[in-house]
């Protein structure tokens, strides 16, 4: 499925939420939709193309549905005013990805580790907090930390 210039200058138009079965986000697609403030990305898109989120100012929440090595695959060409601010979604859980990445290493121990330590430098997400409680306890605490550093050294799973 492919949309160009479907929604272009759209009022009232304050969320979307694309289908699965969508690749690619056609040039000027939603250019100056002015009320548009949610959007959130299936895992199957690949490309938004030029200037396709072009003047909407309002647009303030991007969602992707996918890992952060699938978000990082979407090519974005230039003209767009998606926020940097792009969070995985609840759908995307794997248990101890805390950093919500689709890989499970060092770096999401550190990152949780960082939280329990209440570094006021991180950023952390419902989602990052859904993906790091995985010890089978309610609430994330330094046993979910436990459990991601035995499974990386291969003494348990998840």
């Amino acid at each position: 499925m492919h949309w160009r210039g479907a929604w272009f200058d759209c009022t009232n138009l304050h969320t979307l939420s694309f289908p699965d079965s969508l690749e690619q986000i056609g040039a000027s697609a939603f250019v100056s939709c002015d009320d548009l403030t949610t959007v959130t990305f299936p895992i199957s898109l690949a490309k938004i193309e030029q200037k396709a989120f072009d003047a909407c100012s309002a647009l303030t929440s991007v969602t992707d549905c996918g890992t952060k090595k699938q978000r990082n695959a979407v090519t974005i060409a230039e003209g767009n005013d998606v926020p940097d601010i792009v969070q995985c979604c609840p759908q995307a859980y794997l248990s101890g990805d805390v950093n919500c990445d689709g890989v499970i290493d060092i770096s999401d121990a550190v990152l949780l580790n960082r939280y329990l330590s209440e570094d006021t430098a991180i950023t952390i997400t419902d989602a990052n907090l859904t993906n790091a409680d995985c010890d089978g306890t309610l609430g994330v605490d330094i046993f979910d930390l436990r459990k991601i550093t035995r499974v990386l050294v291969a003494m348990d799973s998840f």
